[in-house]
């Protein structure tokens, strides 16, 4: 879109794209607030604590999900494939592995989050680059076949416990808290608030702006 001064004019798309970001922005502060009220109100309640902790593990999904389906009106269904591997990771390394005597629970616990983060992003863009020219059904065809693929593996596995799954997981520790009860809450929370920044921040560069386009 080349200007009257001869300098190149963003396209309308990215104008629209950030009005709708600074939309989601403000929405997501209240919610922020209702999500430290709650933290703040119901701290005591194990209950309400563990549902809401759980309910930011989806979010995390969510968010993931709503970068595809919402901003390049792609749908995929193996969200649930890639929070598995990560998952398993941390719990096989936690769980199953015999770890150094000088490593401490929350440097086994970090060092096998960075794994599970690392082995989940490589194998995304390994499907990513597979199904590069996929579009429409065939995506989700293809993007299904993954998530299959890595239940049937991780179910009849030996080493991943089989159906039953990894037992004994010891909580994660952030220095000497360990991550359970109010502690989880806020730790899972604040993980949805790390997922939505990165999510805006993408959004807001070239990466969002090729997805308004491809949706377009």
């Amino acid at each position: 879109y080349p200007a009257a001064a001869g300098h190149l004019r963003r396209p309308p798309d990215s104008a629209r794209l950030n009005r709708r970001l600074s939309v989601d922005l403000r929405l997501l502060l209240v919610f922020a607030a209702a999500v430290v009220a709650f933290g703040l109100l119901r701290a005591h309640d194990a209950t309400l604590i563990q549902a809401a902790t759980y309910g930011a593990i989806y979010a995390v999904a969510a968010i993931g999900l709503s970068l595809l389906l919402g901003n390049v009106n792609l749908v995929s269904i193996g969200q649930a494939g890639f929070f598995a591997i990560g998952a398993y990771a941390v719990a096989y390394l936690t769980a199953s592995v015999t770890w150094p005597p000088g490593v401490a629970p929350w440097q086994q616990f970090l060092l096998a989050t960075l794994v599970g983060v690392v082995l989940s992003g490589l194998l995304g863009v390994v499907l990513g680059c597979i199904t590069l020219r996929f579009t429409g059904p065939y995506l989700a065809m293809s993007t299904l076949a993954f998530g299959a693929i890595v239940v049937g593996l991780l179910r009849y596995a030996p080493a991943f416990g089989g159906v039953s799954g990894i037992s004994n997981v010891p909580y994660g520790q952030i220095g000497p808290l360990a991550i359970s009860g109010i502690v989880a809450y806020w730790y899972a929370w604040f993980l949805v608030a790390l997922a939505a920044a990165v999510t805006t921040l993408i959004l807001r560069g070239r990466i969002g702006r090729a997805f308004e386009a491809i949706r377009n």
